[in-house]
């Protein structure tokens, strides 16, 4: 599994992971739903928080199915950062904006 976090305005400040297949908290949220990141830029371990909780630090403003492009979320209205995971053949991006 490959999962990153970016910024969307500016470079890349993440690294690849290798993990099991099972789905990770990240791939089962939507829009809506607000993470806190357990790891860091460069290891992200995205874990879903409430909204109203202080370690919540982004809220999905956007899922992308298929699309990992360091670019896909540049034009989604409110989103400063990106993050992605690939494994499998399953592929998606998060845009992730402001709580």
């Amino acid at each position: 599994m490959t999962k990153k976090l970016l910024s969307v305005a500016v470079a890349t400040i993440a690294a690849a992971a290798v993990l099991t297949g099972c789905s990770s908290e990240a791939e089962r949220s939507e829009v809506g739903d607000c993470l806190r990141n357990e790891g860091s830029m460069a290891s992200p371990d995205l874990k879903q928080t409430d909204c109203t909780a202080a370690d919540a630090e982004y809220k999905v403003v956007e899922k992308i199915e298929g699309d990992i492009s360091d670019g896909a979320c540049e034009n989604v209205e409110g989103a400063h950062t990106q993050y992605y995971e690939e494994y499998g053949g399953k592929k998606f991006s998060l845009c992730l904006g402001d709580v």
